[in-house]
């Protein structure tokens, strides 16, 4: 007897967030909603401009620079409508290379509220619990996210007695299984970053883009995620099986034999084989430029300016809340701007 089966499943599509955001809002406006303008390294609170500067290792309360803000990468800015509106390096430099990060001109993002200084109970920064502010019930912050599980499944099956007589019985069972699966999983929001941080909803603070220009998002609330990772994982698994039996039954063949017994032997083989692979990509600065050495590793954390933080806008400069879920964007060939803010001078490439 010889049996065959086969068996074909996919999934594609996107799962909601089912946690809210770090909130990065609240604390901002505790502190008086300032704003940040990188060309002058000044703060406006409450319409009043600071009369003395601030770097990078001292800001005021409610901005913040710190370790996972991306400072040190890339910045691209996504609109709602899934168009990239900036890309260039969070700090602007003097020197003929966007990786040295020379002038004092940089973003800062909007920060949490500081509930751990005086006790330990809080691991982490709050997370976002008004409806007013964001609307889980009804828009999909995950909404960039994508998902693609595939799985084929073949089993041949071979029975064949070759001996049946009163006396000896021998058969043969033979089998073979293929498991062929799939899996892609773009997770740019809700996944822990090499850092731990599953993403943030801030408010954009800056009134100055790196390169000097006005800030077209001042005001607008966006998901900052930082150097995120998409991956495929095939698997292909192979199992062989082999049974032999037989079985000798005397008494059966003649009855005065029955002393002797009926005996059984059989023989059992299994090989499994099994090519598993996990590829790990993201979204990185490809192209050729002076600035590169060649060869270097484009998505390596190391390479810091090739790697990004992403800007996911959300909301406009209106209500200080989530309108809507991220659109993702076309992978491809966009400018990239960078340069000395100061003098204005300016590369696109």
């Amino acid at each position: 007897t010889l049996s065959a089966a086969f068996s074909w499943y996919s999934l594609e599509g996107n799962r909601p967030n089912t946690t809210t955001p770090r909130d990065a809002i609240t604390g901002w406006r505790n502190n008086g909603s300032p704003l940040w303008n990188p060309v002058t390294s000044r703060v406006t609170v409450n319409g009043v401009t600071s009369a003395g500067t601030y770097g990078i290792s001292a800001l005021p309360p409610g901005l913040a620079n710190a370790a996972g803000s991306g400072r040190t990468n890339s910045t691209v800015f996504v609109d709602g409508n899934g168009q990239i509106a900036f890309w260039g390096p969070t700090q602007a430099t003097a020197t003929n290379s966007p990786a040295d990060r020379s002038q004092a001109v940089f973003l800062v993002n909007s920060a949490p509220e500081d509930v751990r200084t005086g006790q330990p109970l809080f691991p982490a920064n709050p997370n976002v619990s008004s409806r007013a502010m964001y609307d889980w019930s009804s828009i999909n912050l995950a909404a960039v996210n994508r998902l693609r599980d595939t799985a084929r499944t073949a089993r041949l099956e071979l029975e064949q007695i070759f001996l049946r007589t009163p006396l000896q019985t021998l058969a043969l069972q033979a089998g073979f299984f293929r498991e062929d699966t799939y899996r892609y999983r773009r997770d740019l929001v809700g996944t822990a970053d090499s850092q731990g941080s599953a993403g943030n909803l801030f408010i954009d603070a800056n009134e100055r883009l790196p390169d000097g220009s006005v800030n077209p998002f001042l005001g607008r609330t966006y998901i900052g995620v930082w150097r995120p990772s998409s991956y495929e994982q095939p698997l292909v698994r192979d199992t062989w099986r082999l049974q032999l039996a037989y079985t000798l039954d005397p008494a059966r063949a003649k009855p005065g034999l029955r002393w002797l017994g009926r005996h059984q032997l059989s023989g059992y083989s299994e090989y499994k084989d099994a090519v598993q692979r996990r590829i790990s990509y993201r979204d990185a600065l490809v192209s050729n430029h002076e600035w590169l050495a060649p060869g270097v590793a484009r998505a390596d954390p190391s390479t810091v300016v090739t790697i990004n933080y992403f800007r996911y806008y959300v909301g406009d400069a209106a209500g200080q809340n989530v309108d809507q879920g991220p659109a993702a964007f076309a992978l491809g060939s966009y400018p990239y701007r960078w340069g000395n803010a100061l003098t204005g001078n300016i590369r696109n490439e």
